[in-house]
């Protein structure tokens, strides 16, 4: 059991080098403060959480901090709040891989000989100072945590904690507005609806489907697997084995290629015309790009097999030309080019 006077000495160790740290090391001006600020603002506070080899034993205040300058949110918004938190932990990053946080790892390996503990980490977490509850609710984040790295015993590890963003739509007395905000937080607003990140379109839960025949799956499988490895969002039937266990495949793909993608790549090939589900999945694909009339369908020839409704005219990439990463680097292109 930790007393009172070994948890003065513990927070008595870090205290300083976080201050100076927040106060000297960091590109963002910040004061290190003791206790809460006493005016309208967002601040950040270090806890330090300790750990036995099998659960979370008890957390330790270390310190607060706060911004005067780009990060100070006066105005306590919402979506200043979350970029704030993200313009952060993007600086903590930078600063972790620069060694600026390498001195705690003495007072880290000082703490665990003093108590006995396993795990020690200290965690960042966001707050604002003033406006409502549903306000501070809303507005109340886990950032990240630093701790010793698992292979390198001289250098501390950061570990994110924050929630994927998601943007948001909102319709309030004839006006729209727009958030981006974590997944999680959306339970707090009513009649949204999810769009685009950075963008007014709709969200698709999918930024490219894509339609083959079973025996051009080599080629199909390097361009999902580069797009896959960019953060894309892709259909690609390998991908989807769990979320496809149990469905009536039929309907589930007219919905996939007919509603729940930014853009369809058909690869056509004379396996692709003979194939039941490709035709199907054709079909699907071009009654949304014929009721949408704007670009949807992406063609990606193998060979010259002509496919019905498809306009010869349509522009087309020949993949006997282009390798399957540059081809995902187009699709990637075609992507950012409609935001």
């Amino acid at each position: 059991m930790i007393t009172p006077e070994v948890s003065k000495i513990i927070v008595s160790k870090f205290k300083p080098i976080l201050q100076d740290i927040v106060e000297n090391k960091c590109f963002t001006t910040f004061a290190f403060i003791d206790s809460l600020p006493d005016y309208p603002c967002q601040y950040w506070q270090f806890t330090l959480d300790f750990f036995d080899e099998y659960d979370f034993v008890f957390s330790q205040n270390c310190g607060y901090f706060r911004s005067e300058g780009r990060l100070k949110n006066s105005g306590l918004g919402i979506g200043q709040f979350f970029s704030g938190n993200d313009k952060l932990m993007e600086e903590f990053s930078y600063l972790t891989k620069l060694g600026r946080f390498a001195r705690l790892t003495t007072i880290f390996k000082e703490t665990e000989h003093l108590t006995g503990l396993k795990y020690i980490m200290i965690s960042v977490n966001s707050y604002l100072q003033g406006g409502c509850e549903w306000l501070r609710s809303v507005c109340e984040e886990s950032l990240f945590i630093l701790h010793v790295h698992e292979s390198q015993n001289d250098a501390i590890d950061i570990g994110c904690m924050q929630s994927q963003r998601f943007q948001i739509k909102l319709a309030n007395n004839n006006e729209i507005s727009f958030l981006k905000i974590p997944f999680d937080k959306i339970i707090y607003f009513k009649d949204v609806e999810r769009v685009e990140p950075d963008t007014r379109l709709p969200y698709f839960p999918y930024e490219v489907a894509l339609s083959f025949a079973g025996e051009d799956r080599l080629y199909v499988y390097a361009v999902a697997t580069a797009l896959r490895a960019r953060k894309i969002r892709v259909f690609y039937d390998d991908y989807e084995k769990v979320s496809l266990w149990g469905k009536d495949l039929y309907t589930h793909l007219n919905e996939v290629y007919s509603k729940n993608a930014k853009f369809c790549v058909l690869f056509i090939s004379r396996h692709y015309r003979e194939k039941v589900w490709t035709n199907h999945e054709r079909k699907s694909a071009q009654a949304r790009a014929f009721e949408e009339k704007r670009e949807y369908i992406l063609p990606a020839r193998i060979d010259d097999t002509e496919i019905p409704g498809l306009n010869k005219t349509v522009g087309y990439i020949d993949c006997s030309k282009i390798s399957p990463q540059e081809l995902a680097n187009l699709i990637i292109d075609k992507i950012n080019s409609a935001n």
